[in-house]
């Protein structure tokens, strides 16, 4: 993955974040109809759905289902019950033990 990630800006879409400042770890279901930013990792078991996904950190056991693109800048961890689908794009810097489907580049 050569090119920088560049989230989208904060007004136009939600960020989680959680107890220490500058990260957090999202263990959730969420269901949004814009782009989601995660500011650390996002640890399951636990289910996203949205437009983008920008996951800061590591996606660990998380099922994520994006209609745009799936950006993390850590690495997936699937413990063999992850799938991460999207209508275009997933960059990762590594997948391991994990399902990913995309319509366009991975």
């Amino acid at each position: 993955m050569d090119e920088e990630i560049a989230a989208p800006s904060a007004a136009r879409c939600p960020s989680i974040s959680g107890e220490e400042p500058g990260r957090s770890t999202f263990s959730a279901d969420l269901t949004f109809p814009g782009a989601v930013v995660v500011k650390g990792n996002a640890q399951g078991p636990g289910q996203l759905n949205c437009e983008d996904a920008y996951i800061l950190g590591n996606c660990e056991q998380m099922n994520v289902t994006a209609q745009g693109d799936v950006f993390i800048a850590g690495g997936i961890i699937g413990h063999q019950q992850s799938l991460i689908d999207a209508d275009e794009g997933i960059y990762a810097s590594f997948v391991s033990e994990a399902k990913i489907s995309a319509l366009g580049e991975i």
